[in-house]
């Protein structure tokens, strides 16, 4: 029974500490925003995250693409983000072509620290996030 209570607490140990790495690894890197994404029921829910810029483009790349937040920017495209301690709400769509441009602006950006995130994780080779393109809205947008 002991043994069972180590091992068992030898696991959950691993994986805080795995999560508590990913985190801290996450949060070093760089610059890091604070996105607010609205949940089916209404519900908002701030996540932290990298984001990357290109010309008037912002890119985020997070959740799955099935994800209510990311297809409900067809219908509703304002998204807010803290950026530099500054809220801004930005006109957001799901840019699936952009994947490889994301990856490779993320890798330029967060340097070693995307790298090691990636391969940590399990996504070295396959990607499950949606890329989605920021842009500030022009007056009389959304």
């Amino acid at each position: 029974m002991r043994l069972l209570l180590k091992v068992i607490s030898g696991i959950v140990i691993f994986f805080v500490g795995f999560a508590l790495l990913m985190l801290g690894l996450s949060e070093i890197a760089g610059e890091v925003v604070t996105l607010t994404k609205v949940s089916k029921n209404g519900e908002k829910q701030d996540v932290r995250l990298w984001i990357v810029d290109q010309g008037d483009s912002a890119w985020l790349e997070h959740g799955d693409p099935s994800s209510f937040w990311i297809t409900n920017l067809s219908q509703n495209p304002s998204l807010t983000l803290e950026r530099d301690g500054k809220t801004h709400v930005y006109r957001a769509k799901a840019d699936p072509d952009s994947h490889e441009l994301v990856h490779a602006l993320l890798r330029d950006k967060y340097g070693m620290v995307d790298t090691v995130i990636r391969l940590l994780s399990g996504e070295a080779d396959r990607c499950p996030g949606m890329p989605v393109r920021l842009s500030l809205p022009k007056s009389g947008d959304l």
